[in-house]
């Protein structure tokens, strides 16, 4: 259930650069880093870095769901 939130969570930032015009994002070069406090995300060198990321990652047993916030620096 951790790895689907983890999943969503990629999904929803995708959709959040896709919407700013990001093009060809591959899954691969987002990540999401959970250390002691909420989770964070890295994107790898194919999304330009000035851009900055809030996720909200949910889950049940049998569901997962994730929101992403895209805001341009």
């Amino acid at each position: 259930m951790h790895l689907a939130g983890r999943f969503a969570a990629k999904e929803a930032v995708k959709k959040g650069l896709l919407t700013l015009g990001e093009k060809n994002i591959p899954l691969t070069d987002i990540e999401v880093v959970r250390s002691d406090g909420p989770p964070s995300v890295a994107v790898g060198s194919s999304v330009r870095n000035d851009y900055s990321f809030q996720i909200s990652i949910s889950h049940t047993e049998q569901y997962a769901t994730a929101v992403a916030i895209v805001e341009c620096r």
